[in-house]
């Protein structure tokens, strides 16, 4: 089966012609869970074609979501740098890492260029918002028409491309999401679900849907209850630039509980995030740190104390500086990366608590109380 896998891999990072297309088409239709075994440094197939870009994307993310693993889009890391499915499709798109060759740097500096004019430009706003609703073809072709002949054709084409991809990565990664319905279908929610997204993806979808940042799930969820449960993304970046869009659009989101009686910040801290992050919604929502979370009966600075370490944020940590040296490294120095790992992990954990008390001093009182 390995030999299998590296042969997918190599038709995935080789040629984008035909004869490649079909031959990948053949071993994923014998076998689609190959899709998500990953290699000696923890790649896998959608891996590769969201970091690099593949012609049959689309088919190929229709076989991963038949698979019904739709958790592995955002749960899989690989070992250079932790980076999951949709976080390597932003950093493609929009942020490219240092190995991104020239073509794709130039590509995404265009396309922040696109996403800022977008913001605030309505008739660019309407075709965005007709792919990402998902319209019918024939109406966005007439929109994009409409468009072309007062606009930059090439914003234009670069701005329905990569809203079309991200609607089709999105529907797939999300676990909010449906690839059939799109009457359940929120942006907002979408990326909150998968970890949030850069800077300027986060300003645009808040521009297209403002109304889905005060919009509950059929789970009760605001998009800011989402983001606040999910996983980290390889660039904590993503996670505050969404928050920041998010409370921009809708500020009271930070005192709304959602359908189990939790606040963001009580989910944040007991999901284990800290920082920036819970700073943010300490300011945005101070009198959260007086009471207690619904669900767990706690105090928020006991709730910091008892947060779960992440296993794929130790990982990221552990292979920052090494990159795919990681799987080469003897046991004892692997043992010295993860402990130091640790140690940064609880030192941003105490450092939660002390903003916590710091913020709020009266906290323990009220806890004990």
């Amino acid at each position: 089966q390995m030999s299998t896998i590296a042969t997918l891999h190599a038709l995935l990072r080789g040629e984008d012609n035909e004869i490649n297309k079909l031959k990948v088409r053949e071993i994923i239709s014998a076998s689609p869970n190959l899709l998500w075994k990953a290699n000696a440094i923890g790649w896998n197939s959608l891996h590769h074609v969201a970091a690099t870009g593949w012609q049959d994307e689309a088919w190929l993310l229709e076989k991963a979501v038949e698979t019904d693993k739709k958790d592995l889009f955002i749960s899989e890391r690989t070992h250079n740098g932790g980076h999951s499915c949709i976080s390597l499709f932003f950093r493609r798109h929009v942020d490219p890492l240092p190995w991104h060759d020239t073509q794709v740097k130039e590509a995404a500096a265009f396309l922040r260029d696109c996403l800022r004019r977008t913001t605030v430009n309505q008739r660019l706003l309407e075709l965005c918002r007709s792919i990402l609703s998902g319209s019918e073809v024939d109406q966005v072709q007439l929109q994009y028409e409409s468009i072309e002949s007062n606009e930059d054709d090439d914003a234009v084409s670069r701005l329905t491309e990569f809203s079309r991809q991200l609607n089709l990565w999105l529907r797939s990664a999300s676990r909010t999401a449906s690839q059939e319905s799109n009457e359940s279908f929120s942006l907002l929610h979408a990326l909150a679900d998968v970890g949030g997204c850069p800077a300027q993806v986060a300003e645009f979808a808040v521009a297209l849907f403002p109304e889905q940042a005060a919009t509950r799930d059929e789970n009760g969820n605001l998009p800011l209850h989402l983001l606040c449960y999910s996983e980290p993304s390889s660039d904590e970046n993503d996670c505050q630039a969404l928050l920041h869009a998010s409370l921009s659009s809708y500020p009271e989101a930070a005192h709304c509980t959602n359908r189990c009686g939790r606040l963001p910040l009580n989910i944040a801290l007991s999901s284990g995030k800290g920082g920036a992050f819970t700073k943010t919604l300490m300011y945005a929502e101070p009198r959260v740190l007086m009471g207690r979370d619904m669900f767990t009966g706690l105090p928020s600075f006991v709730l910091a104390a008892a947060a779960p370490t992440l296993n794929n944020h130790l990982h990221a940590l552990c292979t920052s500086n090494v990159g795919s040296l990681w799987h080469f490294l003897p046991p004892h120095a692997k043992q010295e990366r993860l402990q130091q790992a640790q140690s940064e992990v609880d030192a941003v954990q105490l450092n939660t608590i002390y903003e916590i008390l710091q913020f709020m001093p009266d906290a323990v009182q009220f806890g004990l109380m």
